[in-house]
């Protein structure tokens, strides 16, 4: 089943004092941004890849919140932990930073985000890699043309001791130059997403990520642009992260989005998960971007109850755009 709430569920709602993180509150969350003119490449790719069949005819549609789940009282599951790790800095044409996994817990989920020093927009986070099976999430980031600015990568792990086995399913496009590519690994069987991630190949800093996001709670969607202009060969790989649901458990998507605006760079909260449940992975989606957009931070936050999502205009675009955070909750 899924379950869009119109209006302000109670994660995103205006609570007094500060978050559990520091951050202060209020924050105004405006409604998810929904294509407007010039979409229909997009949506064509959205409309074909957004299939939630297993839980009915249903899409996900975005207000100020989402709740995608299985229905039921959420209660606590996971008990994640979170293992960061940067890159050494410096202004190099790529980098890279690898988070793993403490021994007696399996990677569940994923973040990343590129820091500048100067400005934003002008490095690509091209690769957001779950490896299960080490237990290791690796991020890179490559520059989008010439940045003579400093900048680090931070790859992040969402770590758990309660969740699993955890299943990487993977789905990889054709090495070509056709541009947007999307790619929708599906669960297994009555396994549901705990994270996601993607990987570009050949892009070269000129392919950006536009949705990284779940595709309700069986499986996620992963898509990608050219930049205009670029006309090189590149592949695309989507991953998701499943694990068998316990008992009792209904794990489910919390979502919020900024726009639509021509503000760079932005960023926007998912709201937090529901009380009782915790975060395993994030997500960020882009609309109305059409290649002229990076996204350069996925991430949760200290409490692991709410994730980040950021973007920015490596050039001017001039058109409206939106951004969307996304929070996987177990």
């Amino acid at each position: 089943m899924i379950v869009a709430r119109r209006g302000r569920h109670p994660a995103a709602v205006t609570r007094p004092g500060p978050f559990r993180d520091g951050r202060p509150e209020p924050r105004s969350h405006g409604a998810a941004p929904s294509p407007v003119g010039g979409a229909a490449k997009e949506e064509s790719v959205k409309q074909l890849t957004r299939r939630v069949a297993t839980f009915g005819a249903a899409t996900l549609a975005l207000a100020a919140a989402v709740l995608v789940g299985t229905g039921g009282t959420a209660q606590a599951i996971a008990a994640p932990v979170l293992v960061v790790n940067s890159s050494t800095g410096g202004s190099p044409v790529s980098d890279s930073a690898t988070a793993t996994c403490p021994a007696g817990t399996s990677l569940v989920g994923t973040g990343g985000r590129i820091e500048q020093t100067v400005g934003s927009g002008n490095v690509v986070m091209t690769d957001v890699i779950p490896n299960v099976g080490a237990g290791t999430v690796t991020v890179w980031g490559h520059e989008n043309g010439v940045y003579f600015g400093n900048w680090t990568v931070v790859a992040i792990a969402v770590c758990d001791q309660v969740l699993g086995p955890v299943l990487q399913v993977a789905a990889t496009s054709a090495n070509n130059a056709v541009s947007p590519k999307s790619m929708t690994p599906f669960c297994p069987g009555a396994t549901r997403l705990t994270g996601l991630g993607y990987q570009l190949r050949g892009g070269n800093g000129q392919v950006f990520p536009n949705d990284i996001m779940p595709n309700g709670i069986i499986g996620s969607i992963l898509t990608a642009y050219a930049s205009p202009g670029y006309a090189a060969n590149w592949e695309l790989t989507g991953y998701a992260l499943c694990a068998p649901v316990p008992a009792g458990a209904a794990p489910l998507i919390v979502a919020n989005g900024s726009g639509p605006g021509v503000a760079s760079p932005r960023d926007t909260w998912s709201g937090w998960c529901p009380a009782g449940t915790m975060l395993t992975g994030t997500g960020a989606e882009l609309n109305n971007a059409f290649g002229n957009v990076i996204i350069d931070q996925m991430n949760p936050n200290a409490p692991i109850t709410e994730a980040h999502a950021q973007a920015a205009e490596p050039a001017p675009f001039g058109a409206p755009w939106g951004l969307v955070s996304y929070a996987i909750c177990w």
